[in-house]
């Protein structure tokens, strides 16, 4: 599962690399629900809806990548 993902994530950076943001969100909202507690999926979708203009919601997966990375390092190891 973790290397099928990792090839999703280069596959939706060569999307966002060639500028098809539509699909690189698809492919980033469909690791999400495999990996849910990503922040750097979340920043990724944050940078794939602020190029199509989406600000508000790029706030927040902006936003939702700083919780988890706040909650990841506030935790006890």
């Amino acid at each position: 599962l973790l290397s099928r993902g990792l090839g999703d994530v280069y596959k939706r950076q060569d999307l966002y690399n060639k500028a098809d943001y539509q699909k690189a969100l698809a492919v980033t909202h469909e690791l999400l629900e495999s990996f849910p507690i990503s922040a750097v999926l979340y920043n990724i979708c944050g940078a794939v809806k602020f190029e199509l203009k989406q600000f508000d919601e790029a706030f927040e997966s902006y936003k939702k990548a700083l919780e988890i990375i706040s909650f990841l390092y506030s935790s006890p190891q």
